[in-house]
């Protein structure tokens, strides 16, 4: 059986990548947007085609960006309403427990 420090952990650690592999798919989505809007040296009937097909794939892709967008954020508005503040304490008191001993080493250190 895992503690339930043990059991946030793991939540914690799969929401991590989760949100990880909403952001790759977001920065490919926004790579694709990018590339739509370039431009080429192409005659005009080429380029009216081009142009026609780009704000199609545009539109695709504008929806295809935002689905991951839109995860991310409820992902991390979950993580924030569901921490727990016990949790939040004892991560500030390891924290400053990290901090005093470093103080005291730079202390001796100095003395």
């Amino acid at each position: 059986e895992q503690t339930s420090e043990q059991y946030l952990t793991q939540i914690t650690e799969d929401w991590h990548k989760r949100v990880d592999h909403d952001v790759k798919s977001l920065a490919t989505g926004m790579t694709a947007l990018v590339q739509t809007a370039l431009v080429s040296n192409e005659d005009g009937l080429v380029l009216i085609e081009i142009i026609i097909f780009a704000c199609y794939r545009s539109n695709y892709t504008q929806v295809l960006t935002a689905d991951p967008l839109l995860t991310i954020t409820h992902s991390l508005k979950l993580m924030y309403l569901l921490t727990d503040q016990e949790i939040i304490t004892t991560c500030k008191a390891k924290e400053l427990r990290v901090i005093r001993e470093e103080m005291k080493a730079a202390k001796s250190a100095v003395a």
